[in-house]
């Protein structure tokens, strides 16, 4: 923080900027993404000039977006800084998806002071011709949580109301930086950022749990079904203490299926399709008793399945509040819950396991000359992965296909669920690379969504990030083309010479960054021990996987008999 007034030997005062990059370091924030503007020149300056959060300048607003996003789900909370009007609306798009899955990004705009520009008249370039910022404002009420426009008057109070609810409701907050108040003084922080959850009301607790309690008391079949919204309030760890120390039978949703440890003795599968056929649908159902954590009703997360729950009794746990049967208890927080029911559950549901774990991987045997198949990367691409690594994925057919294979324990991977923005991949790699350096990253993504955001590669270079990307190469959207029911002009792309683009994007040739072109078994078995050797050595890898246009990995098939009007059992 830049102090600027002195009593004594204490600082009084700070700029509101400063002030601001103060908050946003409580939060965690190290880097800032974003795309300079002239409206937000003083707010980029005291970022450049300070010894806070770093500088990240992006190609363009929404890849500042995607990466912000990226970097939250690693920190924990992310900033972004964008000019107000073409800014704002080039990182819209980006933001309303960080507010759909639950991700706190602090978005920062910064508009016009209050004075005149320099020819003696208000400034009215990047608004629509009218020098009102308003509507852009607007628009971010409708795709964050929270909004203020900072005053010399009201900044400290708005920027420490802002950062504690993008905090604690894990959504996106806005906010509008006039350039002059930018480098105004303020009172510098007293005290650090409050960032503490109302506390539990431990007699509420009790009553809750004693219920459970009562439910749960054999021979009643207990169960419990675990949500996208433990990993998005970031409770994972106590629930997998819960599934560990209870052995209580458990699903997880479509939406969920990376997010826990799925070793854990009571595993059974992924809750989703037809019942018929599959373990944890028929298991979830029959359940006396049914446990559900951090649920929605969409169509990734319970709404995969329809649920036909009729046991005995039913009990949500949201990251605040809970219900047992018609009783509500609003208050109550996840952590705290789960704490108690482990207590409440104990051991006595310990079942042996009904799925074997995933990690260990079969020797795949390349036949060299064979042109690749989705079915055939996706099982020699699970035996490169290995634990501690952080896999980034995008929508459509690499999602599936890495649906399709098993991983090993303690691999993070990162997707979007609800908002499902092709091109999101890439840059919120990015973002992830730069939260955690110490993981190795690998990006799966298919050559249309590639297009959208590739870009940023520069970005990862110019930031000495060495992670490998993937890209599937099949000149077309197949997703659209299973979701249509037909192959369909509409979904044929362009074609480029991806493995190219890795060393085209280091124009000065500081980076050596590493690109690889496969098409055969043989030429895959040869690339991917290429691969890990650059990136341990550093450099940033391109793996361009030809693959034909109609091929589509195990799952996506599955998916498309089910759309046909076939049964879909998905048991891992």
């Amino acid at each position: 923080m830049v102090a600027l007034k002195e009593s004594g030997n204490v600082l009084t005062q700070c700029t509101v900027a400063d002030y601001l990059l103060h908050r946003l370091s409580e939060l965690g924030i190290h880097t800032i993404f974003g795309v300079p503007g002239d409206y937000v020149l003083e707010f980029i300056c005291a970022i450049t000039d300070g010894a806070g959060p770093a500088w990240v300048g992006n190609c363009n607003e929404l890849n500042a977006a995607y990466a912000a996003d990226g970097y939250a789900r690693v920190k924990g909370a992310a900033a972004l800084v964008v000019t107000a009007g073409v800014g704002d609306l080039g990182a819209a798009g980006g933001v309303a998806g960080s507010y759909a899955e639950n991700v706190p990004v602090v978005v920062i705009s910064g508009v016009p002071g209050s004075g005149n520009g320099p020819m003696g008249r208000p400034l009215v370039h990047h608004s629509l011709g009218d020098g009102d910022f308003r509507p852009f404002q607007r628009i971010f009420g409708e795709i964050t949580t929270a909004q203020a426009v900072l005053t010399a008057d009201n900044a400290p109070a708005e920027i420490d109301r802002l950062c504690r609810l993008a905090w604690l409701d894990r959504r996106p907050v806005y906010i509008t930086l006039p350039a002059d108040v930018a480098v105004m003084l303020v009172a510098r922080p007293e005290r650090p950022l409050d960032l503490r959850h109302d506390l539990t009301e431990q007699h509420v607790l009790n009553d809750f749990l004693a219920r459970v309690a009562v439910a749960i008391q054999r021979p009643a079949r207990t169960a419990l079904l675990a949500d996208i919204r433990v990993r998005q309030f970031g409770y994972t760890a106590a629930l997998n203490r819960l599934l560990s120390e209870t052995g209580v039978p458990w699903a997880s949703t479509w939406a969920a299926a990376w997010d826990l440890d799925i070793s854990t003795s009571g595993y059974l599968g992924i809750y989703v399709g037809a019942g018929d056929g599959n373990n944890a649908v028929s298991s979830i159902d029959a359940a006396d008793v049914l446990i559900r954590f951090g649920t929605g009703r969409d169509e990734f997360g319970t709404g995969m399945a329809d649920p036909s729950y009729r046991g005995a009794e039913l009990v949500d746990v949201h990251p605040v509040g809970a219900t047992i049967g018609d009783r509500q208890f609003p208050t109550l927080r996840m952590p705290d819950v789960i704490a108690g029911l482990t207590k409440a559950i104990g051991s006595h549901h310990r079942v042996p396991p009904t799925a074997p774990p995933m990690g260990s991987q079969p020797p795949v045997v390349a036949e060299a000359e064979t042109r690749l198949t989705q079915d055939r990367f996706w099982e020699r691409f699970a035996t490169y992965v290995r634990q501690g690594d952080t896999i980034v994925v995008d929508t459509g057919s690499c999602n599936l296909g890495l649906r399709s294979i098993g991983l090993p324990s303690g691999v993070s991977v990162l997707t979007q669920n609800m908002w499902g923005s092709i091109g999101w991949s890439l840059p919120a790699l990015l973002g992830a690379n730069l939260a955690d350096p110490w993981s190795r990253h690998i990006l799966l993504i298919g050559d249309g969504a590639f297009a959208l955001t590739a870009q940023e590669i520069s970005t990862m270079l110019r930031s000495e990030r060495a992670p490998l990307l993937v890209v599937l190469n099949n000149e077309g959207y197949l997703i659209e083309d299973i979701a249509g029911g037909r192959k369909m002009v509409c979904n044929d792309i362009w074609t480029w010479k991806y493995s190219a683009l890795a060393d085209a994007f280091d124009g000065r040739g500081a980076y050596q960054p590493l690109g690889l072109r496969v098409s055969t078994e043989g030429e895959l078995d040869r690339a991917l021990p290429e691969a890990e050797r650059a990136q341990s050595d550093g450099r940033l890898v391109l793996l361009e996987v030809v693959l034909d246009r109609s091929d589509a990995p195990r799952l996506m098939r599955d998916i498309a008999a089910a759309m046909s009007g076939r049964e879909l059992g998905v048991r891992t």
